[in-house]
């Protein structure tokens, strides 16, 4: 069963995060020591619920620490979360923003990262 998106992108956190601003579909966080968090909860073209969680830093370059932390408490420690890197063309000097995404329904990623030759 589903958890309610409430639920999934108002997580109970340890004391060091805090929320910043909720909007129709997610929540924004800081950690104490200025992580960023926005997460939310959007739909692919098939329907099916991604739990996407974006974190940034505005001084420095987010760390393999702070990944693990996010996914622990944002994402959960029983569910499967994928990174998605974008194509050479679509990447800036200075990016400082990382985004996970999970499936809310079981499904292994997002069908939009299927390329067509892949059969099934």
């Amino acid at each position: 069963m589903l958890s309610q998106p409430s639920e999934i992108v108002s997580p109970s956190l340890p004391p060091w995060w805090r929320m910043l601003s909720r909007c129709r579909d997610g929540a924004a966080y800081v950690r104490s020591d200025e992580l960023i968090v926005v997460s939310n909860v959007i739909p692919d073209e098939a329907g099916e619920q991604w739990l996407h969680v974006s974190l940034s830093r505005h001084e420095r370059a987010v760390t393999l620490r702070d990944l693990q932390d996010v996914k622990l408490n944002f994402v959960g420690p029983n569910r499967i979360a994928v990174q998605i890197l974008p194509a050479e063309a679509r990447c800036w000097a200075g990016l400082r923003c990382f985004h996970l995404w999970a499936s809310l329904t079981g499904r292994p990623f997002p069908g939009f990262l299927r390329p067509p030759d892949m059969g099934g």
